[in-house]
């Protein structure tokens, strides 16, 4: 066989293996890239939409009668579901002495942890 002529053959089979290969591999991997971009989308809509229910509401509970407690109780530490659900001793913080305040500041706080471990802030 002529060199030139199994050059072309191999050069072609190289590229057709190639196209066939990237035409599998590129959905896939564009699959992975939006299913992250919409995975993190969803992560920035829940903290905004939770610190809204904080700054709309001015009960505990009405926030815990929100369909967002689910998430916030999933989330919150050992720490901070002392402060919202064990005996609430008065603690005055400057000027602030409601305890939907304080138990609201435990929730704020713990949205701050959540971007974090998210990595939605940049540290």
């Amino acid at each position: 066989m002529n060199p030139t002529i199994a050059a072309a053959i191999i050069g072609g089979l190289a590229g057709l293996c190639t196209g066939v290969l990237g035409s599998l591999v590129a959905p896939w991997v564009q699959w992975a890239i939006e299913r992250r971009r919409k995975e993190i989308e969803y992560k920035h809509k829940i903290i905004f939409e939770v610190r809204k229910l904080l700054d709309e509401k001015s009960t505990i509970d009405e926030i815990m009668a929100s369909s967002y407690w689910g998430v916030i109780d999933a989330h919150l530490n050992s720490s901070e579901r002392n402060v919202i659900f064990g005996e609430m001793r008065i603690v005055v913080l400057g000027d602030i002495s409601d305890p939907d305040i304080i138990k609201k500041r435990e929730i704020s706080k713990m949205l701050t942890r959540l971007e974090s471990k998210w990595e939605l802030v940049k540290a």
